[in-house]
């Protein structure tokens, strides 16, 4: 997961874990594993540190961009006849032979680390949908009262709208902030190919 309790304790202005009521304490769990969900898939990426295979399209002039960084080790490159690849790596890059541009190889490497706003952004989702439990008071932008005759609006951001009418309220969602934050983790690159198990 890209936070836990205490993260999301935090988000919600609390001292510590503890003084979550048991509710949050029971539903929490089931959040933290939705929005960790939510922000890798916007992202692309994993960011929690462990080992990756992947098979990657190799680039113009024999290079590759491995996704989970920061890059601790490559264990090995392999093509796909089961071949060992010779490879360089500088930080993220590897290089192989120019030759094999356009064919595909597994690499094998450990990398990745949850930054501090991703770990941040994941638990503010989750003190969302904590706090927020009826549609009518999520994210409210503008309420207007009129006493004759008797008029009253209430303006909504859009993407509060969605999640009240899809949920009833309560639900997982990333905020345009939030989808902006997890898109500037990808890597901006055209044609990269990336597949995993």
């Amino acid at each position: 997961m890209l936070a836990d309790l205490v993260d999301v304790a935090v988000a919600l202005g609390l001292g510590s874990e503890t003084e979550l009521s048991a509710a949050q304490v029971q539903r929490a769990p089931g959040l933290l594993a939705s929005a960790t969900a939510l922000f890798q898939a916007e992202a692309g990426r994993r960011f929690v540190p462990g080992t990756y295979v992947q098979r990657m399209r190799v680039g113009v002039g024999g290079r590759l961009r491995l996704v989970e960084t920061p890059v601790a080790g490559v264990e090995s490159v392999v093509d796909d006849d089961g071949g060992l690849v010779a490879f360089s790596r500088d930080g993220a890059w590897l290089r192989v032979d120019r030759h094999l541009a356009g064919s595909f190889v597994t690499v094998t490497y450990s990398g990745g680390e949850i930054p501090a706003s991703v770990r941040s952004a994941v638990a503010n989702m989750v003190a969302r949908a904590l706090v927020f439990t009826d549609p009518e008071t999520i994210n409210l932008s503008s309420h207007e009262v009129s006493s004759g005759p008797f008029r009253e609006r209430k303006q909504f951001s859009d993407w509060a709208d969605r999640f009240g009418n899809a949920t009833g309220g309560g639900g997982m969602f990333l905020s345009d902030d939030d989808k902006a934050l997890a898109r500037s983790f990808r890597w901006p690159a055209a044609g990269l190919v990336v597949m995993e198990p």
